[in-house]
């Protein structure tokens, strides 16, 4: 499934993100939480992340053949693929080479404590790929334990809002200040923010008022399959 990502103020695309789901025979269609955790531990995880990383691209290439594709597609990119998947440089390049991409098409999302635990050899590789073009998101930023950290030690092009501060706006004083103070962390580094799970008008306008240009959401669309 596709999630958009939009300008709030227009309504623009600006983005999609990947999202897996499984249609299982028994249970139904399961959701990432259902399934991933035991990709993981038995390892699976590798070849279901280049799966879906193959999907988007195609998925891509399909949108720009046809003139209507966004300006990137999100992929996240779990702590355990991170680690084991010593190829993935190698494997990024082929699929892309396979659609006829480049890689400023694609958005890797990455979780706070992905960036924490990364080695030397993971920084190098990460900063290859951010040189090749393709650009690198904090998901769920605020949430970890080292969010300075990750600005400091880490060049990215995005960080996303978590949707349990989201959920609070502009209610929640907590969630207000976190929300504001990500976005001012944000406009300091000259980095984008996209807060995640805006289900209401005034979430949306609360958050333009803070200064937030893109959030993604049930406000502005479900996730949903694509057509081509």
């Amino acid at each position: 499934d596709y999630q958009p990502q939009v300008e709030i103020i227009s309504g623009r695309i600006v983005g999609m993100e990947a999202l897996v789901r499984w249609n299982h025979p028994t249970r139904g269609r399961l959701m990432p939480a259902d399934f991933i955790s035991v990709t993981e531990r038995t390892g699976a995880i590798k070849a279901l992340g280049r799966w879906v990383l193959d999907q988007s691209c195609r998925q891509m290439k399909y949108w720009r053949d046809e003139g209507i594709a966004p300006p990137t597609i999100a992929v996240n990119i779990s702590a355990t693929q991170f680690k084991i998947d010593q190829e993935f440089e190698k494997e990024f390049a082929e699929i892309l080479a396979k659609w006829d991409l480049p890689a400023s098409d694609i958005e890797l999302e990455l979780t706070e404590s992905v960036l924490l635990e990364v080695t030397l050899e993971h920084r190098v590789f990460l900063e290859h790929l951010r040189q090749s073009g393709l650009r690198i998101s904090i998901d769920g930023f605020g949430t970890g334990y080292s969010s300075l950290d990750c600005l400091r030690n880490h060049q990215v092009n995005r960080l996303k809002i978590a949707k349990k501060f989201i959920d609070g706006v502009p209610s929640n004083s907590g969630d207000v200040a976190i929300t504001r103070a990500t976005l001012g962390l944000a406009r300091e580094f000259g980095i984008d923010v996209v807060a995640e799970g805006v289900e209401t008008a005034e979430q949306a306008a609360f958050l333009v008022s803070l200064g937030c240009k893109y959030a993604q959401g049930y406000y502005f669309g479900r996730a949903a399959p694509a057509d081509g």
